[in-house]
């Protein structure tokens, strides 16, 4: 979409230029015919546009190769988005931007020796990438989700952590190795990696589903952060699987955006 500055206003003094600090907020105006005015401290620019900007929060609007903002606030019925600057740069009118929609990137690791070997099938690893991708495109949002299916391997599992989590990802969920056999190495080695754990979403699913399957209370099921990053340890089992993620996508996006300091109740 082809969109250019029209307007800079701060303190109702029109401006041919604004410069912005890392972290500094600003009001988007993507059509000033509909927009309301609102009394506020931040800088407004007012876009023009062939069409209608419709953006995500965490989606960027870029000014340029280097320059951007990223969206952390929208009021559909005054016809605003609030944007923080990632960066120092300075904007001008007439400058031309783009709109680049947020991507998230997820993980599906599924532990398990005998769907490493062929044995059968991984339906578990499967569901999820599934879910992922129905979940995210029914929020207006996009996910590329890959994939591994390893054995109960604690030196391979370390391994693709250590790499996805620094080359970037937004979700791992791992699949099977959260009981407590001998083989059950998932939770130990993910503990090593993460900074806090949200027991909350775990005990309630054991909670739940425990009134109806003992055995469910036996499960280390665990999910954690890693800076802005979560991590989910499910069951192996297919229906296990299910019941989690069917409260884990209750609360999903709301993690990420209390991780990136939006708030959505504000």
């Amino acid at each position: 979409m082809a969109m250019q500055i029209k307007k800079i206003l701060k303190e109702n003094q029109e401006l041919p230029s604004l410069t912005l600090q890392t972290e500094m907020k600003l009001i988007l105006v993507p059509d000033a015919q509909h927009f309301t005015p609102i009394e506020t401290y931040y800088p407004i620019v007012f876009l023009e546009s062939s069409e209608t900007l419709s953006a995500n929060l965490l989606d960027h609007v870029w000014f340029g190769d280097q320059s951007c903002v990223e969206i952390c606030g929208i009021d559909k019925q005054k016809n605003y988005y609030v944007s923080r600057s990632l960066s120092n740069f300075t904007l001008k009118t007439r400058q031309k931007l783009e709109h680049v929609s947020r991507r998230f990137k997820a993980l599906v690791i599924t532990l398990s020796d005998r769907a490493s070997r062929g044995e059968y099938d991984d339906l578990s690893g499967k569901y999820l990438k599934d879910a992922l991708k129905k979940y995210f495109d029914s929020n207006g949002y996009n996910v590329y989700t890959d994939y591994e299916l390893i054995g109960d391997d604690e030196k391979l599992l370390r391994s693709i952590l250590t790499d996805y989590l620094k080359t970037g990802v937004d979700f791992i969920f791992t699949t099977g190795g959260t009981g407590i056999g001998p083989r059950d190495i998932t939770v130990p080695i993910v503990q090593q990696f993460i900074h806090y754990e949200l027991p909350g979403i775990m005990d309630l699913v054991r909670i739940k589903y425990g009134m109806q399957n003992p055995a469910a209370v036996l499960s280390r099921s665990l999910a954690g952060i890693v800076d802005k990053k979560i991590i989910f340890c499910l069951p192996g089992s297919l229906k296990a699987v299910k019941e989690y993620f069917s409260e884990i996508e209750k609360i999903l996006l709301h993690a990420v955006f209390m991780l990136n300091a939006i708030d959505k109740h504000s």
